[in-house]
C-alpha cells in the first residue's frame, strides 16, 4: 500500500468522461510504494497517470484522437505546439478585446435580443477576425454563426441564473460574454 505522504497534484489538461480526478486520492492509497510499470488501459484526461509516480508508463484510450493528442505532446509535436500557441495568443488578445468593450458586452447581456447580437457580431467581426486564427475565407460565415450561438447561449444561461439568484455580478457576466467569443 502506498504511505499517507504528501503529493503534489497536477490537474488534467482536458476534462473526460470517466475522469479519476476526484477519486485520485482515494485510488492511491491502494497504489504500491514502488511502481515499475504503470499501465493506463483508459487514461483520458490522465488525473491518475500524471500523478503516479513510475519508472515506465504505458498509456491507452479507445480515442484515437485522444491518444494522438498525448503523442504530439509526448513527440514535441512542432506544429501542434504552433497551433496551440497561437490559440493562446488569440485568447489572450480576445481577453483584452472583451475588456475593452465591456460596456457594450453589458448592454448586449442587458437588453439581449437575438438581432442586437446580429448587430454587434456585424459591428465587430473585423476586430475579432483580426484576433483569432483562421484557415480560409470560408471561416468567417462559420465564426459568425459560433459567435451568435455562444452569446445566445451564454446570455440564456445567465437569465436563468439570474432569475432564480437574483442579478449577476457585472465581473460574471464579462466573464460569460468573453466565454462566449472564445
Amino acid at each position: 500500500m502506498a504511505s499517507e505522504k504528501t503529493q503534489y497534484h497536477l490537474r488534467p489538461f482536458i476534462k473526460w468522461a470517466g475522469g479519476k480526478d476526484k477519486e485520485l486520492k482515494i485510488l492511491q492509497k491502494y497504489f504500491p510504494e514502488n511502481i515499475s510499470r504503470y499501465v493506463e488501459p483508459f487514461v483520458g484526461g490522465g488525473a491518475a497517470y500524471l500523478n503516479t509516480p513510475a519508472k515506465e508508463y504505458l498509456i491507452n484510450d479507445k480515442s484515437v484522437e485522444l491518444i494522438s493528442l498525448y503523442e504530439m505532446i509526448q513527440n514535441n509535436n512542432p506544429v501542434f505546439f504552433g497551433y496551440i500557441t497561437q490559440i493562446a495568443h488569440s485568447w489572450n488578445r480576445l481577453t483584452l478585446f472583451s475588456r475593452d468593450i465591456k460596456i457594450i458586452l453589458i448592454r448586449i447581456f442587458n437588453e439581449f435580443d437575438e438581432d442586437r447580437i446580429k448587430d454587434f457580431i456585424q459591428e465587430h467581426i473585423q476586430e475579432i477576425e483580426k484576433l483569432i486564427i483562421r484557415n480560409d475565407d470560408n471561416d468567417i460565415e462559420i465564426l459568425k454563426k459560433e459567435i451568435s450561438r455562444n452569446l445566445n447561449s451564454k446570455i440564456r444561461r445567465a437569465k436563468k441564473i439570474e432569475s432564480s439568484k437574483g442579478m449577476l455580478p457585472e465581473d460574471e457576466i464579462i466573464k460569460n460574454m468573453e466565454c462566449a467569443l472564445k
